[in-house]
Formats: C-alpha cells, sequence, structure tokens
C-alpha cells in the first residue's frame, strides 16, 4: 500500500465508528484499484510476450503464453487444440514474409478475482504473399478483443477472446471479404 494510502486509512480510522466503517470501504476500494492496476500490467507483459512471439515467429515462445489445457469450442460445434493452435499459426506464418510493426494495449480491465475481463486494441502491419503467388501485400489489421483471463498456478493465462471488431487494409485500401 501507498505511504498516502496508509495515512489516509489512519485519518480515516482515528475519526469516529462510522469513520472506521469508511476506511474499510476506502481501503478496499484503493487495494482493488491497486491490484487491478497490478493484474493490469502482468496481463500486458503475457500479452507482450505473445506479440514478440509473433513479430519474430518464434512458435515455442508464443504457445509459451498459451495456457495447457486450452482449447476453443467454435460455433460449428469443432474443437480447436492447443495442437491445432500450433499448426494453425504456424501455416499463418508462413505466408508473413515481415511483420513491419504490431502492438496489442490492454485498453480496460474488470477484475473479479482470480479472473478479469481484459479489453484489448490490436495492430498488426505485415508483408503477406498473395495467395494467388510470390507478389507482396502491405497488410494492416486492427481488432477490439474482449477477453477472459484467469489466474492459474500462480500466473495470468488468457483463456477465451472474443472479436468485437476491426479493420483490414490491403495496401493501403480498404479491404472487404
Amino acid at each position: 500500500m501507498k505511504v498516502a494510502t496508509v495515512v489516509q486509512c489512519f485519518l480515516l480510522m482515528t475519526g469516529p465508528i462510522i469513520g472506521s466503517i469508511g476506511c474499510v470501504v476506502a481501503c478496499n476500494r484503493l487495494s482493488e484499484t491497486e491490484n487491478a492496476e497490478n493484474v493490469q500490467r502482468l496481463i500486458q507483459a503475457q500479452i507482450d510476450q505473445g506479440v514478440e512471439a509473433t513479430r519474430t515467429k518464434d512458435i515455442d515462445r508464443y504457445m509459451s503464453v498459451v495456457p495447457e489445457d486450452w482449447a476453443l469450442h467454435d460455433g460449428e460445434g469443432r474443437t480447436v487444440t492447443r495442437d491445432d493452435l500450433r499448426r494453425d499459426t504456424l501455416q499463418q506464418w508462413a505466408i508473413i514474409e515481415k511483420t513491419i510493426s504490431i502492438s496489442v494495449r490492454v485498453d480496460r480491465l474488470s477484475l473479479h478475482k482470480d479472473q478479469a475481463t481484459v479489453w484489448t486494441s490490436q495492430q498488426w502491419e505485415r508483408l503477406m504473399h498473395e495467395r494467388t503467388g510470390p507478389a507482396l501485400d502491405d497488410v494492416v489489421t486492427t481488432q477490439r478483443h474482449e477477453e477472459l483471463w484467469r489466474f492459474v498456478k500462480g500466473k495470468w493465462w488468457c483463456y477465451q477472446v472474443k472479436e468485437l471488431g476491426g479493420e483490414i487494409y490491403v495496401n493501403g485500401k480498404p479491404y472487404r471479404e
């Protein structure tokens, strides 16, 4: 707890009984805020590991931030396992010649004990081979996510990602699928 926080709580505790109750509420709120800020820093560090792994196409580093029990259940009843994720990621990276820039930032976090809902924003610019040949396209994607993170075995892990929307540009022009 910060010194100012301790002093503020001490001053509240020296007041009447109502002040003491106020201190408990104030201290808990301050503690939660500090904890949420700490959790956000820890989650951002995990995200940064994945971003750097993507930039350098380091599959082992990338997989090190994916929980061992991770699985995705799609809307069509299929399950994508951690092994499927590894294989699919390598396939996607195979057509990327170079990442020019990539960033993912935590915009907001809502903490609920050992779980957090995290809203992120991503921007990724890369040179990708065209589907029809060796020519390269400059592809920029933006995406916003709502993610479910859990604190498991002493570490924060992302278990669910919901895409909230974004844009795709190919060679500077909006791309429509």
